[in-house]
Formats: C-alpha cells, sequence, structure tokens
C-alpha cells in the first residue's frame, strides 16, 4: 500500500508539478489549498489547484486558516513596521503557519508526509543527529533562507521535489502533465498577502493610520533636514522619498521609534560590519558553543558573505561579523548562517 503525503497546493506551476512528481514516485498524493486571506486572488488560486488537483485524479479540499495567519503574521507584520523594523513575513508564516497546518492535517488524516512546491533540498547528517536544509540546484529560484525558521521535525517530515530541477525543467515538466492553464501564470511575488507597494497596504491597516505620525528627518549630528510622513513607510537604506534638497544623496540610515525620527546620511554611512540576532533555530548543528567561520545571508536574493560568528547568552543571540561591510543591514529582517549549501541557523537582526 502506497504511503499518503499531504501536498500544499497554492494554485501555481511548482506546486502542481510537485504533486504530479510525487505521484510518480509511488505516493498517495492528496492535495490541500491553505486559504490565508478571505480576498479575491486567493479564491481564484483555489480554482486553479483544484483544476491540476482534478487533472491529477488526486483529492482536494480547501483549508481556511485565515484567523491563525492573520494574528500570527499579518498583525506582527504591521507591528513591526510600526516599531521601525523592517520584517520578513514569509520567515515566520513558514513554520509557524504553512508548514504547521499542512504537518497538522497529516497528523489528523494519518498521512506520512507532507509534501511543498519550495525551491530547497533536505537531508540527515547521520553524524550529527540533525536534518538539515540545503540550497536549491536552480540557485536564482533557491527558497531555503524562507525556510531557515523550520523545526527539526517540520524538515523531516516534507518533501520538496523543486529542489532539484530548474524552473525551466519545471515549466516542461508541466507542459507534459497538462497543465495549460498555469504555464503562462506568473510567478508569486515575495510577500503574497500584499498585491502592490507595501506602503500602499500599510495605509490601508487603521492601526497604521491611527499611529503613524510625522517626524523629524535628522542628519548624525541631529540636525534637522526635513520631515517623514511616519517610521512604517521608510526602510534602512531607502534614498527615494525622502522630500530633501541636499548637494549629495541622502540615504536612510537609521529609524529611532522613541524619538520618531529617521537619521541619514552618506552611502558609505549605510555599510557596517557588524550585527547582533536573536532568536535562533539552529538547523545542521544543535546549536552554538564557541566561535565558528561560515557565511551570511541577510536579505532574500542577496549573496551570502563570509562571516565570524560569536555565541552569546549560550548561543540564543549570536554577533555576526562581516569580513567585508555590508550595506543596509536592516532591523527586522533575518540573518541566515551557511555552511556551503546547508543551513547551519538563522535569527532575526536586532541590532547593527
Amino acid at each position: 500500500m502506497p504511503k499518503t503525503i499531504i501536498v500544499g497546493m497554492s494554485g501555481g506551476v511548482d506546486s502542481s508539478v510537485t504533486a504530479g512528481l510525487l505521484i510518480r514516485q509511488g505516493w498517495d498524493v492528496r492535495g490541500v489549498f491553505l486559504v490565508l486571506q478571505e480576498e479575491s486572488r486567493q479564491a481564484a488560486n483555489a480554482e486553479d489547484a483544484r483544476r491540476s488537483a482534478e487533472k491529477l485524479g488526486i483529492p482536494f479540499h480547501i483549508l481556511n486558516i485565515s484567523s491563525h495567519f492573520k494574528k500570527t503574521v499579518l498583525d506582527p507584520f504591521v507591528g513591526e513596521y510600526l516599531k521601525g523594523r523592517t520584517p520578513n513575513p514569509c520567515i515566520l508564516c513558514n513554520p509557524m503557519v504553512k508548514f504547521h497546518a499542512l504537518l497538522e492535517e497529516a497528523k489528523k488524516t494519518g498521512a506520512d508526509k507532507i509534501g511543498t512546491g519550495h525551491f530547497v533540498g533536505t537531508g540527515f547528517d547521520k553524524e550529527r543527529g540533525r536534518w538539515f536544509i540545503r540550497r536549491a540546484k536552480d540557485n536564482l529560484r533557491d527558497q531555503s533562507y524562507f525556510l531557515s525558521r523550520l523545526s527539526q521535525e517540520q524538515i523531516s517530515s516534507f518533501i520538496a521535489p523543486m529542489g532539484e530541477y530548474t524552473k525551466k525543467e519545471v515549466y516542461e515538466i508541466a507542459a507534459e502533465m497538462g497543465f495549460p492553464h498555469l504555464l503562462k501564470k506568473p510567478s508569486s511575488q515575495e510577500i503574497c498577502f500584499i498585491a502592490g507597494n507595501y506602503r500602499d497596504f500599510l495605509k490601508g491597516r487603521p492601526e497604521v493610520r491611527d499611529h503613524l505620525k510625522a517626524g523629524d528627518i535628522v542628519d548624525k549630528n541631529g540636525n534637522v533636514l526635513g520631515r517623514h510622513k511616519g517610521l512604517a513607510f521608510y526602510t534602512i537604506g531607502q534614498r527615494e522619498g525622502l522630500g530633501i534638497a541636499h548637494p549629495h544623496p541622502l540615504y536612510v540610515i537609521a529609524l529611532i521609534p522613541e524619538k520618531n525620527q529617521i537619521v541619514v546620511g552618506s552611502k558609505e554611512d549605510t555599510f557596517s560590519s557588524r550585527l547582533r540576532a536573536e532568536m535562533m533555530n539552529w538547523v545542521a548543528i544543535e546549536g552554538l558553543a564557541e566561535e565558528i567561520r561560515c557565511e551570511a545571508q541577510i536579505r532574500y536574493r542577496k549573496k551570502a558573505e563570509p562571516v565570524t560568528v560569536l555565541p552569546l547568552k549560550g548561543g540564543t543571540f549570536v554577533e555576526i561579523i562581516f569580513d567585508i561591510p555590508q550595506m543596509a543591514i536592516a532591523p527586522g529582517q533575518a540573518a541566515v548562517l551557511y555552511d556551503g549549501d546547508r543551513i547551519l541557523g538563522a535569527g532575526t537582526i536586532v541590532q547593527v
């Protein structure tokens, strides 16, 4: 009797091909669409997922987890901007919402594994007794950064066939499987719950409108150069939209919520070689007791750079020192540590 797998089907080509490949591998596949928000785009994606499941001849149902998503991802996302930080909601959403929901569904229905369309690989290190996440074959599509906070249970429970393919190969397989409704569908955007600019999204939230206040834009010496429209609308490294006439380009180098101030400086001022990260999630290793050398990635699609990592507070905090100073390190973003193509661990940047 074939083993059963719950596949998260988003309505896109990657998850549909994932389901098809797992059928070819002999799995008893069941498709699940996760409703994160009650809006028209989700309804259209759910219909695309249903059509793919129908084509594959597999059971399919819709699971509404919108209230959990709002409480766990959406509200904290807005709250972080109000604190002057730049959040990365996908890194929080994957372990706490999507993978959590799929794994709970698997346990409830007696399924053996869960599957997703992420471009990522997994493996087990027998020597360390640890499951790990590794980069995908397609470096341009690699999503390991976004899965860096998965638990050992979650990593051990899921299969991601996309990790062994390029996007071009995925489209070729999709055509072969008979998914014409997906071949011209645009790829999903980085933040799935925002249709356009994040600033427009924030303007539509009443808690943002009620708490945002204009304030001063100052230089490093505290001299007032202009006025900002609210801290949530600015990010570290931002150059455009400051509204300041100045002989040299100015960049946001710090957000100070307690003073409701934005600090600006030269491009050189945006570079830093040190950061501290908290809430470390250790993946390929159990923890960190001493200084190590590895690479760190501080934004999606940014190249991982050589670093020295120092454990603090027993490894729940770390200090990361870059060999080469990095531009626009933003509190709130994730710092993901790699050893080659494997993720060692990841934390949230709290201080630069």
